[in-house]
């Protein structure tokens, strides 16, 4: 009995925690948004890419992001306009939603893919962000002596090599 008792508290807290956190999420999202940058981005459904290009990536304290489509007027994914992504552990995150009618919804924990550390897998979608690669500089130009370019890290993963070129589709 005391059993039960303990595994029921467990469950109820952890649902309690998934909802204070969805709460908090959409409350960030409607504030605003932090400074945004361009990335690449793939969202997938049931293994079916559904959106795949630019958008807009607004990170963070501790790791969560906000997705968007970079016109920032269009919908991301079917009629969801933000896409959060929220770091509740170590490579486990909650994915949340929001329309531009202000319906939030949740759409599960996923796991940070081993292969990919640019996406979130889960069992029926996957979200992937990458930052763009750098533009190309002019022979002439040269960086100035003062930065150390070696030791920035960039904020999302570049994109990993794949068949084909870069800018090959996923499929």
């Amino acid at each position: 009995m005391l059993k039960h008792a303990l595994k029921t508290a467990r469950h109820t807290a952890r649902h309690a925690t998934i909802a204070a956190i969805g709460i908090g999420a959409m409350a960030i999202a409607c504030t605003g948004h932090a400074a945004e940058k361009l990335v690449e981005c793939l969202i997938t459904g049931s293994g079916t890419p559904t959106f795949q290009g630019n958008c807009l990536f607004a990170s963070e304290a501790g790791g969560s992001f906000t997705l968007r489509h970079a016109s920032g007027k269009k919908p991301v994914y079917h009629d969801a306009m933000d896409i959060r992504v929220v770091i509740v552990d170590t490579d486990i995150v909650e994915v949340f939603s929001q329309t531009k009618d202000g319906i939030n919804s949740r759409w599960g924990s996923v796991k940070r893919s081993q292969q990919d550390k640019g996406c979130w897998v889960g069992r029926d979608f996957e979200i992937c962000a990458w930052a763009l690669p750098p533009k190309a500089k002019p022979a002439n130009t040269t960086a100035p002596a003062t930065k150390n370019h070696e030791t920035e890290q960039p904020l999302l993963p570049s994109r990993p090599q794949r068949l084909g070129t870069p800018s090959s589709p996923i499929v």
